[in-house]
């Protein structure tokens, strides 16, 4: 994604980066993994400064306080009960999937994917973290 190469602190960031970054967070918030993970999966993957990531993701969490309490006590719940079962073992996620350790010790759902059935990039509207000042997808 070669528009949002380089530093974030020395140029301007056009919206529609903004909502792709924003999209991008809400894939990886969908299969619960954390904020570093997130943060390096978008640096190594689609080539985005951390410091966008990051900064988007503090505005998703100033304005989303109530989500963001709910996902970080998910996490770990789920880190506990895969530590209680050894790092082997399976978990079911809230959404009802299942959920197997890495190599690196973060977790996969076992559908594979981070996109709805009908493509939609959003999280469901009950627990979707929203941004009155972050664009969103339409």
């Amino acid at each position: 994604m070669p528009g949002l190469r380089g530093s974030v602190i020395w140029r301007d960031v056009s919206p529609e980066e903004v909502i792709q970054v924003h999209i991008l967070i809400e894939r990886g918030l969908r299969r619960y993994l954390t904020k570093e993970e997130i943060v390096q999966k978008l640096r190594d993957e689609d080539e985005i400064d951390p410091e966008l990531t990051k900064i988007v993701w503090a505005k998703l969490e100033e304005e989303n306080e109530g989500y963001f309490q709910g996902y970080y006590a998910t996490l770990s719940s789920l880190e506990q009960e895969r530590q209680s079962r050894g790092s082997t073992a399976s978990t079911s996620l809230p959404n009802g999937s299942a959920s197997r350790p890495n190599s690196n010790g973060s977790s996969a759902t076992s559908n594979g994917s981070s996109a709805t059935s009908n493509g939609s990039h959003n999280l469901p509207a009950s627990s979707q973290p929203h941004s009155n000042n972050i664009p969103r997808n339409p």
